[in-house]
């Protein structure tokens, strides 16, 4: 199996926490483009920019810098194991991307479910979005309530539209990220345009529009 890609994904977490803020963006988008490589042509291609990248961004003594003096110039074993060591970095890569989405969902503010009976509503409501956390239990993010701590309407409708139930992770990141239909957040967005604005959008996302 290529040695420099295979030390790569060992040693993923690790690379970022060395690399500078801008070196580590770039190395996400060398993965990506990994990622969307069609071709052996073009994966080489791209592994050879992770080497240009990361000889000069890692101690000389990196498990990584050792695979690169290893293994630089050409990859090794049958094509079956050129495969296996670019889909294994590949899913390191969404992986690592994935994880700190999470963790990015679970910055935003939220409620715990004592802190939502406290204010009167059910943690348990349908179409609540409930948030895994990694130490276990559970998170509610605040922007499904309103001021005086009900459930928005068309906040369980949405999340019900949108399967939240089963895809938490992907119901919040709709809700807190750009929308390029609402030309906006569509939780920041909750009480200032008509909640049929919202449900629409939602809708647009399952190609009912």
């Amino acid at each position: 199996m290529d040695p420099v890609l295979t030390a790569l994904a060992d040693h993923w977490d690790d690379v970022h926490e060395r690399l500078a803020p801008e070196r580590s963006r770039a190395l996400d988008a060398l993965a990506a483009d990994l990622a969307a490589a069609t071709t052996d042509r073009a994966r080489r291609g791209v592994r050879q920019r992770l080497i240009d990248e990361l000889r000069h961004s890692l101690p000389v003594d990196h498990p990584v810098r050792e695979a690169i003096v290893r293994g630089s110039r050409a990859t090794t074993g049958t094509p079956v194991e050129w495969h296996a060591a670019v889909d294994r970095l590949t899913e390191t890569f969404v992986q690592r991307d994935a994880r700190l989405a999470r963790l990015d969902l679970l910055a935003e503010p939220g409620h715990t479910p004592d802190e939502v009976r406290g204010m009167g509503a059910d943690p348990a409501t349908p179409g609540l979005l409930r948030l895994p956390l990694p130490e276990g239990g559970h998170r509610l993010p605040a922007f499904q309530f309103t001021a005086e701590g009900r459930p928005h309407a068309v906040v369980l409708a949405v999340n019900e539209l949108l399967g939240a139930a089963t895809d938490p992770w992907g119901v919040a990141d709709w809700w807190c990220r750009p929308n390029s239909r609402l030309d906006a957040v569509p939780a920041a967005l909750l009480g200032v345009v008509p909640d049929g604005d919202l449900y629409t959008a939602a809708r647009a996302v399952r190609g009912d529009e």
